[in-house]
């Protein structure tokens, strides 16, 4: 038999958020759930580990395409900086931002 299912927002009615420890004894029920998943239909454990995982990467591929444009940010002021101009149209130096 399972314990009752409680709320994220309240331990024991009290809308408190549970404890770190109540939070890693939560764990322990993951496994079993996993279990049931893999025997109900191994396709779906394998899509939701797998869809895990990519997942797990999107903050990291957010904060390298933001490096990507400080990166060029940089490189474009430096190159003005240098007096290479490169705006196009003629302008001598006219920048497109």
């Amino acid at each position: 038999m399972l314990p009752r299912a409680r709320s994220l927002l309240s331990t024991e009615g009290d809308g408190k958020p549970p404890t770190w420890s109540e939070r890693l004894q939560a764990l322990k029920y993951v496994p079993p759930l996993l279990r049931l998943v893999y025997e109900t239909h191994r396709g779906y454990t394998v899509a939701i580990l797998a869809l895990r995982a990519v997942r797990s990467f999107i903050p990291l591929a957010v904060l390298w395409i933001g490096k990507l444009i400080i990166d060029g940010v940089i490189a474009g002021v430096r190159v003005r900086a240098a007096g290479g101009g490169g705006g196009g149209g003629g302008g001598g130096g006219a920048c497109w931002w």
